[in-house]
């Protein structure tokens, strides 16, 4: 399954480094960070006809550490 994400322009000014992925766990009712990527297309593994909840911020790396962006919108995606 590949989910698109948005290529925002840093509050700085510049370009975010990365993307921090989240998906949603019902049992604990939050969103666990999956993983991390430059690209603006991740994919990530599914089981056939399962809807995930998945959201994304944008990371800019500066000298005093991370800066993420406002999550996106929540994107339910079916595999």
């Amino acid at each position: 399954m590949c989910v698109t994400v948005p290529s925002p322009t840093s509050p700085q000014g510049g370009r975010y480094s990365c993307y921090a992925i989240y998906k949603y766990n019902a049992e604990t009712q939050k969103y666990d960070k999956i993983d991390t990527c430059k690209d603006t297309s991740y994919t990530m593994k599914a089981a056939a006809g399962k809807t995930y909840k998945v959201k994304v911020h944008a990371v800019a790396k500066s000298d005093t550490g991370n800066c993420y962006s406002e999550a996106s919108e929540i994107l339910s995606v079916v595999s």
